[in-house]
């Protein structure tokens, strides 16, 4: 969202170098951003960016799991 804002000047490096969400790197979000900037500048639609399918899959049900465990684990006493 800052980057949205201010471009990726504004963000301080130690942010920068914390992504590691995989395998959204941040050679991915930089080209996402070039991508939505050629959008908006010429009006026309950009091609979208490509994902390692398999990695995405497996990270993702990970994650679900990380939810429905906290979710589950609220209901238990002590509420």
């Amino acid at each position: 969202l800052v980057g949205a804002n201010v471009g990726e000047e504004g963000i301080p490096p130690e942010w920068l170098n914390k992504i590691s969400e995989w395998p959204r790197s941040l050679e991915k979000l930089r080209l996402l951003g070039h991508r939505l900037a050629l959008a908006r500048s010429q009006g026309t639609p950009q091609p979208p960016i490509r994902y390692f399918w398999l990695g995405v899959l497996p990270r993702n049900m990970v994650f679900l799991a990380i939810v429905l465990a906290h979710g589950l684990r609220r209901l238990l006493p002590p509420y």
